[in-house]
This record gives structure tokens, C-alpha cells and sequence, in this order.
């Protein structure tokens, strides 16, 4: 079964995008291949996921598709939602999860009546532990 978890930007209560050069930052050293729109990326122990987004500079949205339990991938999220007004979402029964308390004011509304109030992430653990929650 495949899941996804997406991450896409927001600005004064509405989508927004979000400089691709972040997702190097965060994302680089784990790319192990490269496609168009599609970055393999690997950890310790051969675990690997699929990261989906526009070659563009500026992303709308970008997903990892099949995320597995490696420490480093969520810390990588982790990071790159502290970066900057990015916002974290799921399936399942998830809010929205972000890095800092200043994006909670950028979410837009549609999503807030969705998924309901966003989160402030204290530590890269608590996305896995939201995932098993959803």
C-alpha cells in the first residue's frame, strides 16, 4: 500500500510557493537518484522513499511517497517545516503540522476547517507519531 505525506507552503492565509532550493538543503544528501519531478531518496539500512515535486525554483507542493520509519527523513521534514511558512499534511486524522508557531497565522482556512487547527512540531519524532495516530 502506497501513502503520502505532503508539504506545501502558505503565506497570509493562502497556498503559496516555496523556494526548491530548501528541499536541496534538507533532502540532498539523501538523493541517491535523480528524475524528472521525481528524487529517490535512500537511508541507513536501504530504506528508500519517492520525492515528487516541479523542477521548478519556486514548488507549490511536494511529496514523499512510501515514507519509512528512518530517523533521518522526519528529521530532514523537520528542518525544512522550521525553514520556513511550510506546512505538513496527511490522510487519516491528522491537522496540519508545522515547524514554527509563526505559520499557524499563514494556514489558509480551508484547510484549517478540513483538517482542523494546526500543530507546532516540538521534535522530528512527533510526525511519526502523528502518522501511526492517523
Amino acid at each position: 500500500m502506497s501513502f503520502d505525506l505532503y508539504i506545501g507552503g502558505c503565506l497570509n492565509g493562502k497556498k503559496a510557493p516555496f523556494p526548491r532550493a530548501l528541499l536541496a538543503r534538507y533532502f540532498g544528501e539523501f538523493v541517491s537518484r535523480r528524475e524528472p519531478r521525481c528524487l529517490t531518496l535512500s537511508f541507513e539500512g536501504g530504506e528508500e522513499c519517492l520525492l515528487f515535486c516541479d523542477d521548478e525554483e519556486l514548488v507549490e507542493i511536494c511529496s514523499i511517497n512510501r515514507p519509512g520509519p528512518a530517523p533521518a527523513l522526519y528529521q530532514a521534514i523537520f528542518e525544512l517545516l522550521r525553514s520556513a511558512n511550510l506546512v505538513l499534511f496527511l490522510p487519516g486524522e491528522c491537522p496540519p503540522l508545522v515547524g514554527r508557531a509563526e505559520t499557524i497565522t499563514h494556514v489558509p482556512a480551508d484547510m484549517v476547517e478540513g483538517l482542523g487547527q494546526a500543530v507546532v512540531l516540538g521534535h522530528a519524532t512527533e510526525i511519526l507519531e502523528w502518522i501511526h495516530r492517523a
